[in-house]
């Protein structure tokens, strides 16, 4: 029984302090509206993402995300709405995030602009006490407590020709500290990411980003590549954490699917956790061309 105690608390620390964070994603690049409103609009037309998370797959209750996000730029209006839906599944914990975006163009030249968003919604965090059972089997108290807490987030995104930047900040309304399992603290990003034009067919996307709260930091590169303007593939590293492998394809115009598999770098090994899967489906709807030049727009 101690063991299956142990065991138990073990994993409920660890998901306990997962779920004070913000999401962890591997194709940050194509769902940054997530966790910067600035990015809200980047595409002209209409963009839909639907994203699904499996991780540490060998673990039981281990984390499941799922997220749907929606957004479309007004081009004469120089503005971008959006919409953000997540659910986030790990261990007694289910937990919703809904949040509305809007972001705003400021055109600096032809080929550049900065956007400021903010980002406005929801967070609901539900714990299923009643899910715990010792082995003797005794009566418990335990029981279903779920708490809503409004949310709100700020970012700016700075756009080049072959060059994005951006930063933001979430959960501004809650302090650095997490003070309760009811609580996300304020979380920092920052990221940057350029093209390179190797050839017509062939272009290369170096980037790195920071995310930050009270208790964490980490740091992420990435190289990708498109091919064609159809083909894509990628290699993440998180510092002291997990490697990444990504890997898509643009089908037509309009559907896009992406595919990553993280392997673990540290201290949980990949026989014990199973790595983690994640699978994109992007819809783009309207929009002034057909036709992707290179330029950070590959990731919009």
């Amino acid at each position: 029984m101690k063991t299956k105690i142990f065991i138990f608390a073990f994993f409920a620390s660890v998901f306990s302090a997962m779920g004070q964070n913000d999401i962890q994603l591997s194709q940050q690049s194509f769902t940054r509206l997530y966790y910067n409103p600035a990015a809200t609009g980047q595409n002209d037309g209409s963009v839909f993402n639907f994203l699904t998370r499996y991780q540490w797959v060998n673990v039981n209750d281990a984390p499941v995300t799922m997220l749907a996000n929606y957004q479309h730029y007004f081009p004469k209006l120089h503005f971008a709405t959006g919409v953000n839906v997540v659910n986030d599944k790990l261990g007694l914990e289910n937990n919703y995030n809904i949040k509305a975006a809007y972001s705003y163009r400021i055109y600096t030249s032809e080929n550049s602009f900065l956007s400021m968003g903010i980002g406005a919604g929801v967070l609901s965090k539900n714990i299923d006490f009643g899910r715990i059972v010792f082995e003797d089997a005794e009566p418990t108290n335990y029981t279903f407590e779920n708490k809503w807490k409004p949310d709100f987030d700020a970012g700016l995104e700075m756009n080049w020709k072959n060059l994005t930047v951006g930063t933001s900040v979430t959960h501004i309304n809650n302090s650095e500290n997490a003070s309760n399992l009811y609580t996300v603290p304020r979380h920092y990003y920052f990221y940057t990411r350029g093209i390179i034009p190797v050839n017509e067919q062939f272009v290369l996307s170096p980037a790195f980003s920071v995310n930050s709260c009270s208790y964490r930091t980490q740091y992420e590169f990435n190289l990708s590549s498109f091919t064609n303007n159809t083909l894509y593939t990628g290699l993440s590293y998180r510092l002291n954490e997990s490697f990444v492998v990504l890997a898509g394809v643009q089908i037509n115009q309009t559907f896009r699917i992406n595919y990553s598999f993280d392997m673990n770098a540290g201290s949980l090994n990949n026989t014990m956790s199973g790595g983690s899967h994640e699978i994109l489906l992007q819809i783009k709807l309207g929009g002034k061309s057909d036709v992707v030049q290179p330029s950070p727009r590959f990731f919009d």
